[in-house]
C-alpha cells in the first residue's frame, strides 16, 4: 500500500492491474485506485505464481516487486523477460 499510496501522490499514473497472494491486500489496492483515479484496476490472486499471468499483459509498463525479499530476484527477473521496467 505504501508503493501505491506514492505513486498516486505524484501523479501521472495509471494502475492497470493489483497482484498478491491475499485478496484483503488487493481489495484494498483496489479501493484505494477507484478513489483517487476513478478507475478499477485488475487483479490477479492467489497462488505464489499469479503474477506471471499480469506479466502477460501489454498495457502494464512497471512492476513494482513488494514483497518478501526472498521473493524479489524471482519477481524482478520474470518481469524483466516480460519487458517491464522493475521498481
Amino acid at each position: 500500500m505504501g508503493f501505491l499510496r506514492a505513486s498516486l501522490d505524484m501523479g501521472g499514473v495509471e494502475v492497470a492491474a493489483l497482484c498478491d497472494i491475499r485478496q484483503d491486500a488487493v481489495s484494498r489496492g483496489i479501493d484505494l485506485v477507484q478513489t483517487r483515479l476513478n478507475s478499477k484496476p485488475a487483479s490477479y490472486v492467489g497462488g505464489d505464481t499469479h503474477y506471471k499471468k499480469m506479466l502477460e499483459r501489454d498495457d502494464i509498463d512497471a512492476v513494482f516487486v513488494a514483497t518478501p525479499t526472498r521473493w524479489h530476484g524471482p519477481m524482478a527477473t520474470d518481469s524483466a523477460r516480460a519487458r517491464k521496467w522493475v521498481y
